[in-house]
């Protein structure tokens, strides 16, 4: 069934029928009554594609990642999709692979009218952003004070600060730091926040146990030995994925977790209770920032002014660092 069926069906014009679909006022409520009659009772369905093509206006929202084969970004994605259908829009995911040019090349859907929006999560590292400059994007994890545009993030240095007084807490004093930042924002806070907890126990930095831009499973295990054979009394790992390779690094030379060594993460991806024993982390509300990154993203989009929002995240006690919790 087409629209020309339609406009027989209910003895008006093809014209007719279209502005029905688009709401024209202008119609006659008789006549407007009889061609939605026609068009419930020959079961027409309008065409997205082609509605989009008559506005000029896409529906679509591109979702762009840097891996998605990164557990971190699921229910990140998973939040995105779900506030994006409240809002009558489809959520479309690309992958960067961390190249800055692909990134452009996705923004540049919206000036073809291709996507009404980009929701940029952990955005790849380049100095220039301002392609972004009046654009509707919005960022999401990994905030940068040279992205013009609203975020969504959570406080990295507050949470790597909460993270490592709470390894202080236990009687840590000689704690290692895997996976500060030189480049990532938000392992580059972070540790800025390891470092002002640690000033403020008064306790001194062996910057032989700081490790930067370390990021997954494999990277970790080139460096556990090393770190491990220094005898670090707590390890803080700027991810879970970090954080795992040192658990089973520390097992195989024998050190006992949590009375030698104290193991803490980042992120509260699934696998960290999959472990034992089962991984002490910061949560971050993944879920929600993807929620709040299309909320700000429509704010935009209305022609509101966006908020850059900081959700919150909770301290995760867990088996790595106290014995008895579960």
């Amino acid at each position: 069934m087409n629209i020309k069926e339609v406009a027989a069906y209910a003895k008006v014009s093809v014209a007719t029928v279209s502005r029905v679909l688009n709401d024209d006022p202008s119609v006659a409520p008789k006549t407007s009554e009889a061609v939605r009659k026609a068009i419930a009772e020959t079961g027409y369905v309008r065409s997205a594609l082609g509605r989009n093509l008559r506005r000029a206006q896409s529906d679509v929202v591109l979702v762009v990642l840097p891996n998605m084969n990164n557990p971190f970004y699921a229910d990140i994605a998973e939040g995105i999709d779900s506030r994006c259908k409240d809002y009558g829009l489809s959520a479309m995911a690309c992958n960067t692979y961390g190249s800055h040019e692909k990134l452009e090349y996705f923004c540049g859907f919206i000036e073809k009218r291709q996507a009404r929006g980009v929701i940029i999560v952990s955005a790849p590292w380049k100095r220039d952003y301002s392609f972004l400059e009046g654009l509707p994007v919005v960022g999401c994890c990994e905030s940068r004070e040279d992205m013009p545009c609203a975020q969504v993030d959570i406080d990295n240095v507050q949470a790597g600060y909460d993270a490592t007084k709470y390894l202080i807490s236990l009687g840590a004093k000689r704690i290692a730091l895997i996976g500060g930042g030189e480049i990532s924002p938000s392992n580059i806070k972070r540790e800025q926040g390891y470092r002002l907890a640690m000033r403020d126990a008064g306790y001194p930095i062996d910057e032989s146990l700081v490790v930067n831009n370390c990021y997954n499973y494999e990277q970790g295990s080139a460096v556990a030995k090393r770190i491990l054979n220094a005898s670090p009394d707590a390890l803080f790992a700027a991810a879970d994925e970090i954080a795992v390779s040192f658990i089973n690094a520390a097992q195989d030379m024998g050190i006992s977790i949590p009375d030698e060594l104290k193991i803490f993460g980042f992120d509260n991806v699934h696998y960290s209770t999959f472990v034992k024993p089962k991984l002490s982390t910061i949560d971050q509300p993944r879920y929600e920032m993807g929620v709040q990154s299309v909320d700000q993203l429509m704010r935009v989009l209305e022609g509101k002014k966006a908020r850059t929002v900081m959700c919150q995240y909770k301290l995760i006690r867990r088996g790595s660092t106290e014995k008895g919790v579960l």
